[in-house]
C-alpha cells in the first residue's frame, strides 16, 4: 500500500461529509409517497412480538464464516477473537443475545455505531482535498453477523447470475 502524506486536518474532513451528507431542500414528490409508505409500515408493524430464534448452530456456522483480517469495530473485536474463541458456551450466549435482539426489535447502540476511516479514492489525487476521499464505515464484527442473519433468503431462479457469486 502507498502511504499518504497529507496535512488535511480531521475536522476539515468533517465539516466537509457534513455538507454533503445533509439534506437542505425540500423532499420530492416520490421521497415523500417513500416517506409516507415507510411511515404507514412502521406504525402497521410496531408493537408486534416476534417469536424469532437463532440457534447456536447457526451461530457457530456464522462465526466460522467471520472474514479474518478486517478491522475491529468501535468495540474493538475482531472476527479472530470469535473463531479462536468459539465455543459452546459462547455460541449459546450469542444465541440468546441475537434471539431477542430479532424477538423484541431492539438493536444495542454499539451495533449501530461504527468509525468511519476515510480512504483516498486514487494515489494520484491531491491527498489536501476532502473531495478526493471516501468514507468507509468499518462495524462492529456482532452487527456484520446480525446483518447476515436478517438477510433474506435468495429466491432467485437458476438463470438469474448477475449480482451473484460466481
Amino acid at each position: 500500500r502507498v502511504t499518504v502524506n497529507s496535512i488535511l486536518q480531521a475536522d476539515a474532513l468533517a465539516v466537509f461529509y457534513e455538507n454533503i451528507m445533509t439534506d437542505k431542500g425540500s423532499l420530492t414528490g416520490e421521497q415523500e409517497s417513500i416517506v409516507k409508505f415507510v411511515d404507514n409500515y412502521y406504525k402497521e408493524v410496531s408493537g408486534r412480538g416476534y417469536q424469532e430464534s437463532v440457534s447456536s448452530e447457526v451461530i457457530s456456522h456464522l462465526i466460522d464464516k467471520v472474514n479474518s483480517n478486517c478491522a475491529p469495530g468501535i468495540d474493538g473485536i475482531m472476527g479472530e477473537h470469535l473463531k479462536y474463541g468459539k465455543s459452546q458456551v459462547l455460541c449459546n450466549m450469542l444465541s440468546q443475545l441475537y434471539s431477542c435482539i430479532l424477538s423484541w426489535q431492539i438493536v444495542p447502540s454499539t451495533f449501530k455505531t461504527g468509525v468511519i476511516v476515510p480512504i483516498i479514492k486514487k494515489p494520484s489525487l491531491n491527498p489536501n482535498e476532502p473531495g478526493n476521499y471516501r468514507p468507509v464505515t468499518i462495524s462492529s464484527v456482532f452487527s456484520k453477523i446480525l446483518e447476515i442473519i436478517m438477510l433474506p433468503e435468495d429466491n432467485a431462479c437458476n438463470s438469474q447470475f448477475g449480482f451473484r457469486k460466481g
